[in-house]
């Protein structure tokens, strides 16, 4: 009886690449076994569905000794149950100038009471919850009857940034800011994988998220405040918003004007060089009050103190000055004065958001009687990202066909065919170009 040889190399060789391929197989088939089935789960306590973990989702990095890792003893600020006031942007609405302030727009005694009013959509409950715990169980309770839960699990991390602007607009600002650089990580032991970290290191941590990206906010005072008032703005186009403004000397009837600003929906006031306003007296905070386009269709603005030392006060005729409550916006008038701090100087404020299109209107008169040539159909486009090229220049003004683009540096030369689509092309001033906000203006200008 024969036998297979032993030594036979080309045997082995065969035999090796056999089996080398069969291991292969089988691990691949334990990769995607694991891919998609059977990843580690973890229950988000606020969305309430299991979520398979991405496998190629780097996790935390677990020796990041210099991360603040639970919000207990000097961070106890920072953790959702702690003490404080927090207003939900949704309930905002001008109050009239002597009407009392609202129920709904009150703050809210924690993060956690204002997140579980808007989860649930029944303030009135999570309010009368004398603990977040408690606030939590009646938000969830009544969320599970909510018909419209995956459209708000779409916008949830979106909310919670909102209310954790509103939380340190009151107080501990510069504490959120002396964590410096430190990552925030909201470290649990009740299995929140979807706003902390559980035991183990993992989870996706957005709380901690929400906390540096208020943190980088707060880096620049006058872009945290825009953020925070722009919250509570909605259904109003930038590029139609503007503000015209005068001012006169207390016991002096003549008013003065001021230069109009323009594309704005937010004016931080204060004593500082960038103020829109001339505020140059002692009493006046760097940072003292904030007027919003908040009040479309009409000519009235919303005006809120943001805690200034010495008060933001309404002169209205026949009435005695009424110093403003910190932290609420009141609808004011044309005709309504304002006064900052002790300041002598009397400001009126008037809202426009119909300015583009008025502004659209008196070109298309101009263009109506201007020849047609190249030098009125051309266009510039300035704040250009230098990545551009001539395709997103066209995509720009998709809706305008046989545009001819010249790049520069930075910029963008677009002649139209004809000058009737000038208005139209200016109507995307302000559109976005590779995630830059680009100018568009004619020519001539």
């Amino acid at each position: 009886m024969s036998s297979q040889p032993w030594g036979d190399k080309r045997w082995s060789r065969e035999t090796k690449r056999r089996r080398l391929a069969q291991a292969r197989a089988v691990m691949d088939q334990i990769d995607e076994k694991y891919k998609t089935k059977e990843e580690e789960q973890y229950l988000d306590p606020d969305k309430g569905f299991a979520e398979l973990r991405d496998p190629t989702a780097p996790r935390p990095i677990a020796d990041d000794k210099d991360a603040i890792k639970s919000f207990k003893g000097d961070f106890a600020f920072l953790a959702p149950d702690a003490k404080c006031r927090v207003a939900v942007p949704s309930a905002f609405g001008p109050v009239a100038l002597d009407d009392d302030v609202p129920p709904d727009s009150k703050p809210y005694p924690s993060l956690e009471h204002a997140f579980q009013a808007v989860r649930s959509g029944d303030g009135v409950s999570v309010r009368a919850c004398a603990t977040a715990r408690d606030a939590k169980r009646v938000g969830a309770k009544a969320f599970k009857k909510r018909s419209d839960q995956d459209a708000f699990r779409e916008k949830a991390v979106d909310v919670m940034d909102a209310l954790v602007r509103d939380r340190f607009v009151r107080a501990d600002r510069d504490a959120l800011c002396a964590t410096g650089t430190r990552r925030l990580r909201h470290g649990n032991d009740f299995g929140d994988g979807y706003w902390g970290l559980k035991g183990d290191g993992s989870g996706r941590n957005e709380l901690g998220k929400a906390l540096e990206r208020c943190r980088d906010l707060c880096q620049n005072e006058k872009n945290f405040w825009l953020a925070w008032c722009s919250d509570r703005v909605s259904n109003i186009d930038e590029r139609d918003s503007a503000f015209d403004a005068c001012w006169r000397r207390e016991g002096d009837q003549k008013l003065q004007m001021l230069p109009a600003v323009e594309e704005a929906l937010s004016l931080v006031l204060g004593r500082r060089e960038d103020s829109p306003l001339p505020l140059d007296h002692a009493s006046i905070s760097r940072f003292h009050a904030c007027a919003v386009n908040a009040c479309p269709g009409t000519e009235e603005y919303a005006l809120v103190d943001l805690g200034s030392s010495h008060g933001t006060f309404v002169h209205r005729k026949g009435r005695s000055p009424k110093r403003l409550e910190p932290f609420v916006f009141y609808r004011l008038s044309k005709r309504d004065e304002v006064q900052f701090g002790a300041s002598s100087k009397r400001f009126r404020l008037v809202a426009d958001c119909e300015r583009r299109r008025r502004k659209a209107e008196r070109l298309a008169g101009r263009m109506a009687a201007a020849p047609d040539d190249e030098q009125q159909r051309t266009i510039v486009v300035r704040s250009l990202a230098y990545e551009a090229d001539e395709a997103d220049v066209k995509k720009l003004f998709r809706h305008i066909p046989d545009v001819v683009v010249t790049l520069g540096r930075g910029s963008a030369t677009v002649v139209l065919p004809s000058k009737n689509d000038v208005t139209r092309a200016l109507a995307c001033d302000l559109e976005e170009v590779k995630g830059r906000k680009v100018r568009v203006r004619r020519a001539e200008d």
